[in-house]
């Protein structure tokens, strides 16, 4: 009996009792009747689900509510039911402090549990979604505030970019927007949630990565496109991320530069105009032929930042898409040959190697040549000498000088090459590089080389 008067009594609280209808507020219960959604613990689904129509069944002759979100049970790790007796669960706020509160929501949001299947929660799900989505979200904005003055960005409700980078991530945000706001129309939280991670992951490794040069260049429309482009895209993100990160979207959205809060904004909508579908499509194909070839590399022994003579594939994509291969595969040519038959300028004696995946087939030369040779170490020494600059402390703004000595046979090549001693000094901000007494041993692909960093 008191089961069933519980029912009652919370049945009455909602939609039409918590108004005092029919006592008052007639006009306001008629608009909003049947709610738009009710959301309790699947348990409730032969109780309050369930006496809610039973009861508008009787009074009105119509459901009480159209959509129902339910939440299934939150287990401890090993499944059983968390207990204050058996403290087999964190402690909530350890979490928080630990994680921030945006990673947790993220983590249950994005979990079974909210398609009312039971979850065994688990700490490490937690630090997953705090390192692929907000550690990395965070780096993308930390990138952005270093390289981008939101003062001077115009804040365009479009963008229209020539670069197919940008194309690319302008495209993948609308269908990010698209997906997510069907979902939500569906009151499907899970699948409204997770494609965000996977457009962060795609902004920072893909987009951001093969776009950083763009951001130092010293062409003004070129850096202009690829800040705007961010600016843009990190407030779309930043709107759609608020329902379920709302901490994190506040951060982006008042580190781009707004002065009122992002949960007073309105949702974004899908432009399909902004959608280049030939864009996905050879983007698509590009990133797979990086990856077979990347693969070929690997299994070759050769690392990436030793430059190969070319690459080549059977699939047709523009001349933009193969700029980005080479770049990416670290490739002097990429060729476009649609038999991949090996003609010119492939030589099978030197053990090209092939490798396919469904109707995709790729090909890289792995001879290298005392040229290649001596841009793989210059590659190499750069990425070195990077670090020690990093571990001194030193900002983009300090200009310092290298002093080295070395034995090594490859390295003294190097270093007497001008022309790749330029192209050092440049990518490594140094403003001489001097042969003297080093402090500090570095190895560089199989030789050492002392060196030293003074401003």
């Amino acid at each position: 009996v008191t089961d069933v008067l519980d029912c009652w009594f919370e049945s009455g609280s909602m939609p039409y009792g918590q108004m005092h209808y029919p006592f008052a507020n007639q006009e306001k219960f008629e608009e909003n009747f049947p709610a738009e959604f009710i959301a309790e613990g699947v348990d409730q689904t032969r109780a309050w689900f369930y006496v809610l129509h039973v009861l508008s069944t009787a009074l009105f002759g119509k459901p009480a509510y159209k959509n129902v979100i339910a939440n299934g049970i939150v287990l401890a790790e090993d499944g059983q039911k968390m207990s204050k007796r058996k403290n087999n669960y964190p402690d909530p706020m350890v979490l928080i402090n630990k994680y921030g509160a945006d990673a947790l929501r993220y983590y249950l949001a994005t979990s079974p549990v909210m398609k009312a299947e039971d979850l065994c929660f688990s700490e490490k799900g937690v630090d997953e979604v705090y390192k692929k989505v907000i550690l990395i979200t965070q780096n993308i904005l930390n990138f952005y505030t270093t390289f981008v003055d939101s003062a001077s960005i115009e804040n365009k409700k479009t963008i229209h970019s020539e670069n197919v980078l940008d194309q690319w991530i302008i495209s993948k945000l609308n269908l990010l927007i698209k997906e997510t706001t069907n979902s939500l129309d569906d009151y499907d939280l899970p699948n409204a949630a997770k494609p965000i991670a996977d457009f962060v992951n795609e902004l920072s490794t893909w987009y951001l990565r093969r776009s950083r040069d763009r951001f130092k260049s010293e062409s003004k429309d070129e850096r202009l496109a690829a800040e705007q482009t961010l600016r843009f895209v990190l407030e779309k993100l930043s709107l759609v991320m608020a329902p379920f990160m709302p901490l994190l979207a506040e951060h982006i959205w008042q580190t781009i530069g707004h002065k009122n809060s992002v949960h007073l904004e309105n949702w974004p909508f899908y432009d399909d105009d902004a959608v280049e579908k030939k864009v996905l499509t050879e983007m698509a194909a590009t990133r797979k032929a990086v990856e077979l070839l990347l693969a070929l590399r690997d299994e070759a022994g050769i690392k990436v930042r030793q430059p190969l003579p070319v690459a080549s594939l059977n699939t047709m994509i523009g001349l933009k898409y193969l700029d980005i291969i080479a770049s990416e595969v670290n490739v002097k040519e990429v060729i476009i040959d649609g038999d991949l038959t090996g003609n010119a300028p492939f030589d099978t004696a030197q053990g090209d190697i092939i490798k396919e995946d469904g109707k995709m087939k790729v090909r890289l030369g792995v001879e290298i040549s005392e040229e290649l040779k001596l841009e793989g170490l210059l590659r190499e020494l750069t990425r070195q000498i990077n670090s020690c600059r990093r571990d001194a402390g030193l900002t983009l703004n300090d200009r310092v000088k290298l002093i080295y000595s070395t034995t090594g046979v490859e390295l003294g090549k190097l270093f007497n090459n001008k022309e790749l001693i330029e192209k050092l000094k440049q990518a490594t901000l140094l403003t001489g590089v001097e042969k003297g007494d080093g402090e500090k041993e570095i190895k560089v692909n199989e030789e050492m080389v002392m060196v030293s960093l003074e401003k």
